[in-house]
């Protein structure tokens, strides 16, 4: 396998087709991805076959988040409810008490129970939260009547209790107020995180925080193709909080970020991703820099597995073909383990009056696939 971050292999096992979101379960294996104006789809094995799944129905999905091993996923359709399966996406239920919103963002925790989905249109509140795996939800609200348009939501994936117990909102009011909310106790209450002066206008679309929530990357979506990356290291409230703008070689238009620390990885300490128009990646703290696989390619979402050795990408352009796009993983996962039956068949030749049997053994067959 190759460096993540770094090698990509596209999987076009699943087609071309308008993907919107994507994760991914912490091995890698299990890789769910869903279409705007279509069907989700999972693999079991690294993207290398995928099955449609037509029983939560055609959805503009805009939002997946799962468990760490892949058997609980929420998926958040737009105008539409929250669907959730336990199963590895076997079987799905429309969970009414979440409403039907425009969604934005979807996230949950480790173990999958808390969940936390931002949509926007109503003045003051911003997400929705459980902590029953979806039978109830609750509204969370930042306690003020302004219309912020909340986008991206992420929390920590830490170990129990402390399972999403930090959760961080993108919102912006217009391209000259933005801001990050974060919350430290499970959503009950958010307060201002990061709140930049940008007086060349943008606004917050997506934030990520890594398992422990102690690494963050946002993204300050500017008019124009210039857009901004603000990474911290530390998500401790009160403020201050370092917060550091990258300049990247290659300044265009990210709308999708992501970033873990890794846990196995001997190549990689941490690498933050940012997406849009191209894909940037920092190794280890490092500037960004264009993978050479993923040039020519639109990032729609961009995820990285909690323990930091795999990521997911879904791209709406491939080359110069203009939607729909391909589902992308990095590293390149390792090729399935082929098996054969040996069969073996006695014959007696018949030109040989005394001749012992023969024992022919046909060219191998394929038995099974190993993932």
């Amino acid at each position: 396998m190759g460096v993540i971050g770094t090698d990509w292999s596209k999987r076009i096992s699943a087609g071309a087709r308008a993907w919107s979101c994507v994760c991914q379960s912490d091995n890698g294996k299990i890789v769910i991805a869903g279409v705007a104006g279509g069907y989700l789809y999972i693999s079991t094995n690294y993207g290398y076959s995928f099955t449609e799944i037509t029983t939560a129905g055609s959805a503009t999905w805009v939002a997946i988040a799962c468990s760490s091993n892949g058997a609980i996923i929420y998926a958040a359709a737009n105008n539409d409810y929250i669907y959730y399966s336990n199963d590895t996406g076997a079987t799905w239920t429309a969970q009414t008490s979440s409403g039907q919103r425009a969604w934005r963002g979807i996230c949950c925790t480790a173990a999958g129970p808390k969940a936390y989905a931002s949509f926007t249109g109503t003045p003051g509140q911003l997400c929705v939260s459980t902590a029953d795996n979806g039978t109830t939800w609750t509204v969370r609200s930042n306690g003020t009547t302004t219309n912020w348009l909340v986008r991206g939501i992420t929390c920590n994936r830490g170990a129990v209790p402390n399972d999403g117990k930090i959760v961080i909102i993108a919102s912006y009011r217009n391209t000259n107020t933005q801001q990050l909310i974060k919350s430290q106790d499970w959503g009950v209450n958010f307060n201002v995180f990061h709140n930049p002066d940008n007086t060349s206008g943008g606004y917050f679309v997506d934030v990520f925080c890594e398992r422990n929530g102690a690494g963050v990357i946002a993204v300050n979506a500017i008019p124009g193709g210039n857009s901004c990356i603000y990474t911290a290291d530390a998500v401790s409230f009160p403020p201050p909080v370092t917060w550091t703008k990258v300049s990247t070689a290659d300044p265009g238009d990210y709308f999708t970020a992501c970033s873990a620390t890794t846990v196995s990885s001997d190549d990689v300490d941490r690498c933050r991703i940012a997406g849009g128009n191209s894909i940037i990646v920092s190794i280890d703290n490092g500037a960004f820099t264009k993978p050479t696989a993923m040039i020519d390619q639109t990032i729609v979402d961009v995820y990285m597995a909690g323990v930091g050795d795999w990521c997911a990408a879904v791209t709406s352009r491939d080359g110069e073909t203009v939607n729909p796009g391909f589902i992308w993983i990095s590293p390149t996962p390792p090729e399935p383990l082929v098996t054969y039956d040996k069969i073996e068949q006695t014959i007696l030749d018949p030109t040989l009056i005394n001749a012992s049997p023969v024992k022919q053994i046909p060219d191998f067959t394929v038995k099974s696939k190993n993932y």
